[in-house]
């Protein structure tokens, strides 16, 4: 075989993808799965797209987020987790240019209303990338794991698996569950 007639079935396969209307549309999108990362020392960093999650953030940790591209911080710690801070976290977030978000979340007082609020706020684009925080990953892991079933398609065993590398403890799965059956009308048990 010659080598231009190697050349040319070595281009079919892209010749044949520029003859669909787009790639985009030819493939569909896949859910990359949560990445373990890191963030100077932030407690257990995973990566999902352009989310980065995990434990509470220094102040070297936000200004390394800003370096690469964070332009949103959510935080979900509450009241009394944020007052016990050495620095303000939104306060530092404004100089850097990043936008702020504080829903305080506690599985003890966590109201369907708070839930579906931070579960609209994933599903906004931000035009960066997001730090979706609390204080040890814990409670982010299980936002993501919901918002990956509902909005990516992934399995429920497979968004656990995952949420439980990103941090999330064995007594967090029955908010999920929960939270899940009321959305979907599915038991996740």
């Amino acid at each position: 075989m010659k080598f231009t007639t190697l050349v040319a079935l070595a281009l079919l396969p892209s010749l044949a993808l520029t003859s669909c209307e787009s790639f985009e549309e030819a493939i569909p999108e896949v859910d990359p799965g949560l990445v373990r990362s890191e963030l100077g020392e932030m407690r257990n960093t995973t990566e999902w797209g352009d989310f980065y999650m995990g434990g509470q953030p220094t102040e070297t940790e936000l200004m390394l987020a800003a370096k690469r591209g964070v332009t949103r911080v959510i935080n979900i710690r509450s009241e009394p987790e944020v007052a016990s801070l050495t620095f303000d976290e939104a306060g530092l977030c404004a100089d850097l240019d990043i936008e702020y978000i504080h829903v305080p979340v506690t599985w003890e007082s966590l109201t369907d209303d708070e839930f579906d609020l931070l579960m609209d706020v994933l599903n906004e684009e931000a035009p960066g990338k997001t730090l979706f925080h609390c204080g040890s990953g814990n409670r982010v892991s299980v936002f993501v794991a919901a918002h990956r079933v509902m909005e990516a398609n992934v399995s429920f065993e497979d968004a656990v698996a995952d949420a439980r590398t990103a941090g999330m403890k064995p007594d967090s799965k029955p908010v999920l569950e929960e939270q899940l059956k009321r959305l979907t009308g599915q038991n996740f048990e």
